[in-house]
């Protein structure tokens, strides 16, 4: 992937992620593990866009370790929503 193509994808991912956080139903399992999951999409491809532009990567780490909480989270929420089928 080309480096501008990483940004427009950073770009679409965070604008994608702003619509589903003003629509999701927070007390939604459901919506709140796709919630997550785009969180940890966004912030990994905004870290790996930031590494790219020359940030060295130990400054990321604590965008690597929010994107890594996300995935978290989307795997609780996903255990709590397949417990309510």
């Amino acid at each position: 992937m080309v480096e501008n193509e990483s940004a427009l994808l950073a770009l679409r991912l965070a604008r994608e992620l702003a619509m589903l956080r003003a629509t999701a139903d927070r007390s939604d399992p459901v919506d709140e593990t796709m919630l997550c999951l785009a969180e940890c999409v966004t912030l990994t491809a905004g870290a790996v866009e930031q590494i790219r532009r020359g940030t060295p990567e130990e400054k990321m780490w604590p965008m690597f370790a929010e994107a890594a909480a996300a995935a978290r989270a989307a795997v609780l929420c996903a255990t709590y929503a397949l417990a309510e089928d």
